[in-house]
């Protein structure tokens, strides 16, 4: 993609996503090929310098440890931002909070100017690039900023029943905005958006905000972090949690001529809270548009599967080169 700057100069743009996870997570037709990440980036590079173009931004899902790691070493790469790996960037301003960080927001690496964008669109990347008359960078330099609504925070999750009363929230704003290096921004809302969006977000709450179950207790999902919710969450981490457990077992609800049924943790995102269970809360827990599919297997091959589940847990790299079944599951 070529973008135009404001002085008349273009920037060349080029995206790449990671190789192994797209193949085995979006199956690609038969006959569709995936190039490696940096054969990929490289020959991108070098159209964009065909056409004369000596600003070149790489937009990557790779993870920040290959952004480092390979893109950086390309001639004529001059900025990476990144994702997939959901590293969070800075320095003091989240390591006062507890916020464990990857590196700082910015830096230039081997020339290269390179940031992250950490998760589920939480901050917002504030970056200034300065590129000399043959355009090299000659300087990096911006913060993560984390908007802020002074009216409204939801102590656990997304669950309106743990919003801070007014007084309340009036204080944590303040305390917020008044960190050292706080990266918190009260930014006021843009009333034509909210206008516009108004009927919209009247409709999704509709449907959103039924309540559709009841739940006696608090049914947890982990990670790679125990749940604050999980008295046991070091154990329930290496058990996945309650969360991926209960899928499985709505699948088998829904093909009841099914004998097995597996969910991969990574589709399930969040916590099932004490008391109502929404159909937005559902939505959080599976955000992706994924599709039920039913085959039939051999014991030998279900037992290879959860082997294989297990191995690439424990040594990715060895379970991809050697992979024994298809995991299409």
């Amino acid at each position: 993609m070529l973008k135009e700057l404001s002085t008349g100069e273009q920037m060349g743009i080029c995206g790449i996503t990671i190789k192994v996870t797209t193949e085995q997570s979006s199956f690609p037709d038969e006959g569709t090929t995936i190039n490696d990440e940096v054969e990929s980036a490289t020959a991108c590079v070098a159209d964009l310098e065909v056409l004369g173009v000596d600003k070149i931004l790489i937009l990557s899902h790779i993870g920040y440890t290959n952004d480092l790691e390979w893109l950086v070493n390309i001639p004529g790469v001059d900025v990476v931002i990144g994702g997939h790996s959901h590293s969070l960037l800075g320095g003091d301003d989240f390591e006062q909070l507890g916020f464990p960080t990857k590196g700082p927001y910015a830096e230039i690496i081997n020339g290269t100017c390179v940031v992250s964008a950490w998760e589920y669109t939480r901050t917002v990347g504030a970056l200034t690039v300065s590129f000399d008359e043959n355009g090299v960078v000659t300087e990096c330099a911006g913060a993560t900023k984390i908007a802020i609504n002074p009216d409204k925070y939801t102590v656990r999750d997304a669950d309106p029943r743990f919003d801070l009363e007014a007084a309340d929230a009036a204080i944590m704003t303040a305390s917020l905005l008044g960190l050292p290096a706080s990266p918190f921004r009260n930014v006021p809302a843009d009333e034509d958006t909210i206008t516009a969006l108004s009927p919209f977000f009247e409709k999704v709450d509709e449907v959103r905000l039924e309540v559709i179950a009841q739940a006696p207790e608090p049914i947890c999902h982990t990670y790679s972090e125990p749940d604050p919710i999980c008295p046991d969450g070091v154990t329930q981490n290496w058990l996945s949690g309650g969360v991926c457990n209960l899928v499985s077992e709505g699948f088998l609800l829904n093909v009841p001529t099914a004998d097995v049924a597996i969910q991969n943790r990574g589709g399930c995102r969040t916590d099932i809270l004490q008391g109502d269970v929404t159909f937005g809360a559902v939505f959080d827990i599976l955000p992706f548009s994924n599709t039920l599919v039913t085959f039939e297997m051999t014991g030998e091959q279900i037992r290879l599967l959860l082997e294989d589940s297990v191995n690439f847990f424990l040594d990715p790299v060895s379970v991809i080169s050697n992979r024994v079944v298809p995991t299409g599951y």
